[in-house]
C-alpha cells in the first residue's frame, strides 16, 4: 500500500481533476491499494470499475459515481476493456469548516471520523450531474473554468453534507459552547503526551470529573478519552511517516502506555495498522 500525494491540476485551486483509465482502455488495475488525505469521487464514463477496500468490494456501472472518504485504503480496477472514468479529488477542509478550524484544527477531522467510508451514487443523482459538469469545464477550459469547477465542488459537498455522507463540523458543534471549551482544547493540544486522565484534566481546570465529562461531551459530541486519543493518533502520523522511530516508541511518545492499545485505536481511526501506515511509500500523481 502507498500514500498518494495528490497534486492539483488547476492553477491556484486545491482540486485534482483527471481521467482514470488504463492505456488503450484495457481492463486491469487502475490503482493499487493506497490512501490519501483527499476525498475521491469517480464518475464511470464507460465500462465498470470495482472499488476494493479492507474487506469490501463495490462495483460502479456506467454513469455511476463512487465516493471514497479521506484516508480509506482502497484500490480500483477496470473490470472490462473500454473502461474510463472522471476523477475528482480534494480536501474538504480547504472549502468548509473555517469557523471551527479557527478554534481547533482537530475538530473538523474529529467530526469526519463519523463519516461514511464509501458510497455509490446513481447516474441521475445530483453528484453524478455535478461530476459531468466539472469534467466538461476542465476539458473545454473556457474563461473562468476554474470558478465553475469550484462551484461544482461546492455542489458536491453540499449534497454529501445534506445526505449525511459527510459530517459538517460547523453545524455539528455549538460554536458558543466551543469558546468555553477552548482553553481545554488548547491544553490537550499542548500536553497530549502527558498522563491526561479525566481526573487530571478536570482537576487542572478546577472542575468535578463527572461535570467536566458531561460538559465536554455536550460541547464536542463525544467523550473526553475518545477526543484525546484522536489528537494523539493525529500527532503520531507525522512521527510514523517522517522518523525512524519504532511503532512502540511512537506510541509512548504521543502518550499511549500500551502499544496494543495504540494499535487498536490507530486502526479504528485510520483504517490500517500503524505498521502498515509507517511502511506505506509515497507516490506522487
Amino acid at each position: 500500500m502507498y500514500n498518494e500525494l495528490i497534486i492539483s491540476t488547476i492553477p491556484n485551486v486545491p482540486i485534482r481533476v483527471d481521467r482514470t483509465q488504463k492505456p488503450e482502455k484495457r481492463a486491469g488495475v487502475l490503482a493499487e491499494m493506497h490512501l490519501h488525505d483527499e476525498i475521491e469521487l469517480v464518475l464511470v464514463d464507460e465500462g465498470r470499475i470495482d472499488v476494493v477496500t479492507d474487506g469490501a468490494k463495490y462495483t460502479a456501472e456506467k454513469g455511476t459515481t463512487f465516493f471514497i472518504n479521506t484516508r480509506i485504503p482502497h484500490s480500483t480496477i477496470a473490470v472490462s476493456d473500454g473502461t474510463s472514468g472522471t476523477l475528482v479529488q480534494f480536501r474538504t477542509e480547504d472549502f468548509l469548516d473555517k469557523s471551527v478550524r479557527n478554534i481547533s484544527k482537530y475538530l473538523p477531522r474529529f467530526a469526519n471520523v463519523k463519516d461514511t467510508p464509501v458510497v455509490l451514487f446513481g447516474s441521475d443523482s445530483e453528484i453524478s450531474g455535478a461530476m459531468r459538469e466539472v469534467m466538461s469545464e476542465y476539458d473545454e477550459r473556457k474563461r473562468a473554468y476554474d470558478a465553475y469547477i469550484i462551484s461544482g465542488v461546492y455542489s458536491i459537498l453540499g449534497n454529501l453534507y445534506r445526505n449525511g455522507v459527510l459530517v459538517d463540523a460547523a453545524s455539528y458543534y455549538d460554536s458558543y459552547s466551543l469558546q468555553k471549551m477552548l482553553p481545554v482544547l488548547e491544553y490537550i493540544n499542548d500536553n497530549y503526551a502527558k498522563d491526561l486522565t479525566l481526573e487530571v484534566i478536570s482537576d487542572r481546570f478546577g472542575l468535578n470529573p463527572s461535570y467536566f465529562s458531561r460538559m465536554f461531551k455536550k460541547c464536542i459530541g463525544s467523550g473526553y478519552t475518545e477526543y484525546l486519543n484522536f489528537v494523539r493518533i493525529c500527532k503520531s502520523e507525522k512521527l510514523l511517516n517522517n522518523s525512524e522511530m519504532s511503532v512502540l516508541d511512537v506510541a509512548l511518545e504521543v502518550g499511549f502506555s500500551s502499544v496494543s492499545y495504540f494499535n487498536r485505536i490507530f486502526k479504528k481511526i485510520k483504517n490500517c495498522t500503524p505498521t502498515v501506515y509507517k511502511n506505506a511509500r509515497y507516490y506522487k500523481m
